[in-house]
């Protein structure tokens, strides 16, 4: 697996997106939020796919995924 992480701190969760090596993708960009929470791949596979990795807390009090 190709594996694309968002994760600079040991102590934060961070999240990843792994993609099978074989398969036929190209990555077009890549964004990534300060707090190691959101992760967002553009790809290209037979059209534009945008693929998605977060993590919020159990509570649902952090306003991470309002920058999505």
């Amino acid at each position: 697996y190709m594996t694309y992480f968002n994760s600079e701190s040991s102590r934060s969760a961070g999240v990843v997106i792994a993609i099978r090596m074989c398969a036929d993708i190209d990555i077009l960009n890549t964004a990534r939020d300060t707090n190691d929470r959101i992760l967002i791949l553009k790809t290209m596979i037979d059209s534009e796919i945008t693929l998605v990795s977060f993590y919020d807390t159990n509570e649902n009090k952090d306003c991470h995924l309002n920058k999505i």
